[in-house]
């Protein structure tokens, strides 16, 4: 069967021709995941709807404490980002821990959203963060917070005339921190077994008095979050051994394994016994320890923020 390859260049032209075509019309972006789909036979189209030359829909800028990631932002731009990497640096290192150079050189962060796809990484990294996914539709833009936003593995709650047009992301707080880590069971390119993204936050006092995890692989909407019980202790404190969540994973995906390695080592030195420091997106001296009991499937993470 032949398919039509439409390239508009604006967002109204874009949502006209979703219109016309219907249902047998796919938006295309990056297309690492619409294609696989599609050759799969998983999805089938007549018509594909480039978005590449739509310029609304790329870029990553800032405004009023926000942080913007376009939907046709490549995870290479993300990776490389001054702006991400300055303001939240755990989103870029995130970033350049999925796949190969080829596939984040191609990959889009609006197409993975849209298709919900659970081995990309970074929804549970921006679930960590309380990211909002932006919405475009002839009738205008809505905001939808990112855990909400995909319903099961490879569905969304996009409305018919809907899609992905950026991910918006609050400045981190002071005192705050977010680190990443992930289990691969082979090779870099593996998709992950497990993966785990933890925020924590700082009192004044230089207490730790809130922890949000949240586990994946999973669509946002599947991600469990976790308040951790570390939460009051200064760093001198003894770890507890337990955590204060609401209830297990409901699809368990790896088996007992630890995530040993530090997502976000300290930058510099600092003297035995000094308190940790904290700069955008960073905690230096803090590690949050996840024990196995804490989640379903047995897994455990040690992460320093």
């Amino acid at each position: 069967m032949d398919v039509a390859f439409l390239r508009p260049r604006s967002l109204t032209e874009v949502h006209e021709l979703a219109r016309t075509h219907g249902e047998d019309a796919r938006l295309l972006a990056g297309g690492t995941v619409l294609a696989i789909l599609i050759r799969q036979r998983l999805l089938t189209c007549s018509t594909l709807i480039s978005l590449q030359d739509v310029s609304e829909l790329g870029g990553i800028s800032t405004h009023d404490g926000v942080l913007r990631i376009g939907a046709l932002a490549t995870y290479r731009d993300i990776e490389r980002s001054a702006d991400v990497r300055r303001i939240h640096p755990s989103v870029a290192e995130t970033a350049a821990r999925v796949a190969t150079p080829r596939i984040r050189n191609q990959a889009t962060l609006g197409g993975c959203l849209a298709l919900a796809d659970p081995h990309f990484d970074l929804p549970v990294a921006l679930i960590a963060l309380d990211a909002n996914v932006a919405l475009a539709s002839p009738r205008g833009t809505r905001l939808l917070p990112i855990e909400r936003f995909a319903v099961d593995y490879y569905e969304t709650a996009l409305e018919p005339d809907e899609l992905v047009a950026a991910v918006e992301i609050a400045f981190p707080p002071a005192r705050s921190g977010t680190a990443f880590e992930k289990f691969l069971p082979r090779s870099l390119d593996d998709y992950a077994a497990a993966d785990i993204a933890v925020t924590v936050g700082l009192d004044e006092a230089g207490a730790l008095r809130e922890s949000r995890g949240v586990r994946g692989p999973a669509v946002p909407g599947r991600a469990v979050p976790v308040r951790a019980a570390l939460a009051g202790r200064s760093r001198g404190a003894a770890v507890p051994r337990a955590l204060d969540h609401p209830g297990a994973h409901p699809r368990p995906c790896a088996p007992p394994c630890a995530l040993l390695r530090a997502a976000a080592a300290p930058r510099g030195g600092r003297p035995p016994g000094a308190a940790p420091t904290a700069s955008a997106g960073r905690l230096k001296g803090w590690a949050v320890v996840i024990p196995a009991e804490a989640w379903a499937g047995g897994l455990g993470a040690a992460l320093l923020i």
